[in-house]
């Protein structure tokens, strides 16, 4: 649990309002943890919340949390090896396109300048 707890009426005051759709749902979400939380000191907590947060201190839980972290890693790599692939192509057709110009093979649509290249 958070070490600070906010009165939901102290929480509307002294949080900004929520800009994006992410942030609000945050602001929620910290008003439930609170009312959940006073529901749970004051003894007066239903199952449903109690069993919410035994089922979140069981390791499977946390090996779930790190499972999800390591595919949200994982997913991360292969986006960034799939723009490393999309330069390497782009990359490949510069350089067939230079050797095409140096052999003498020019196409209509190369940007061919003869005062660059010496023709």
């Amino acid at each position: 649990m958070r070490k600070t707890t906010y009165d939901s009426d102290q929480f509307d005051e002294s949080c900004p309002p929520a800009i994006t759709d992410r942030q609000r749902e945050n602001q929620l979400i910290a008003l439930a943890e609170d009312q959940a939380e006073r529901l749970m000191r004051s003894g007066k907590a239903p199952a449903a919340i109690i069993t919410h947060y035994l089922k979140r201190a069981t390791a499977k839980d946390k090996l779930e949390e790190k499972k999800l972290e390591y595919e949200i890693e994982l997913l991360k790599t292969k986006k960034e090896v799939m723009e490393a692939q999309e330069r390497d192509a782009e990359a490949y057709k510069e350089v067939i396109k230079a050797m095409k110009m140096y052999n003498g093979h020019f196409e209509e649509d190369d940007d061919f300048d003869p005062v660059i290249f010496g023709n």
